[in-house]
């Protein structure tokens, strides 16, 4: 009863980077991380503009060390919510891993 629900689009793609964790204390290694972003489907917006936006975003963190302040997967939802306009949930994931995160807009 009472549920709310909302109508989501979404593109996705993938960065490989390093970072340091430094909770588990396992020193600098590399992650391979899929990225999807959301956002609402009204009004209808090309997924092909939100794609490119997706991938320039990632492209700026590939290949690099992630600063220490996006050394989870939590952090890198909430830079890329920040990141990107109108962007209204994120989910990121390692699934080879079993690991994923997700943040969504209330």
């Amino acid at each position: 009863m009472g549920e709310r629900t909302q109508a989501l689009s979404g593109v996705s793609s993938s960065f490989t980077a390093w970072h340091t964790d430094t909770l588990m204390n396992e020193g600098r290694h590399q992650h391979t991380w899929h990225v999807t972003a959301w956002w609402p489907s009204a009004p209808f917006t090309d997924g092909r503009v939100k794609q490119a936006a997706l991938r320039s975003l990632l492209a700026v963190w590939e290949g690099t060390d992630l600063p220490p302040e996006l050394w989870s997967g939590e952090a890198i939802v909430s830079a890329v919510m920040a990141l990107l306009p109108e962007c209204i949930g994120c989910d990121v994931s390692r699934p080879l891993e079993g690991f994923y995160a997700q943040v969504r807009a209330c």
